[in-house]
């Protein structure tokens, strides 16, 4: 279920690092949880928080919260710790299966969000992430709203 919240969401996390344009930041609670935050700005930030809300695959990164303060947005998404871009695949030599494995979870998440009538033309290799565990997952920041 995504929360949507008021207010900042530094109230709840700490930072990390950076990464691009999302921020790696950790719960505040007793546990560490890593999570990336991406804050965006919007002038339609229900619109934006209902299409996200609908937004459930296993092949796309999950949003676990969003914090509304003003006209910015900042989502609070899964931490997938690699991209496909940092990967450097000139030196290391995919086999056949690893390739096809990666492409097929690609498809699977676009059909998905082509189901929703959503455009994922944003689609790169930053947007194609991989967990720690092995887990092939699209960025939320690939469709347009």
């Amino acid at each position: 279920m995504l929360r949507i919240l008021l207010g900042d969401p530094w109230d709840d996390y700490d930072y990390v690092y950076s990464l691009r344009q999302d921020m790696v930041a950790k719960r505040k609670v007793p546990y560490f949880k890593l999570v990336n935050i991406r804050q965006c700005h919007s002038s339609d930030a229900i619109e934006q928080s209902r299409l996200l809300s609908r937004i459930q695959s296993p092949n796309i990164a999950t949003v676990y919260a969003l914090y509304c303060d003003g006209n910015n947005i900042s989502i609070v998404t899964e931490y997938l710790g690699i991209h496909l871009s940092q990967l450097e695949l000139q030196k290391y030599h995919l086999e056949e299966w690893e390739m096809a494995t990666i492409i097929a979870e690609v498809l699977k998440g676009i059909a998905y969000i082509s189901s929703l009538k959503l455009s994922c033309r944003n689609i790169s290799g930053a947007n194609i992430r991989l967990s720690l565990d092995g887990e092939i997952k699209l960025g939320k920041f690939i469709f347009t709203f």
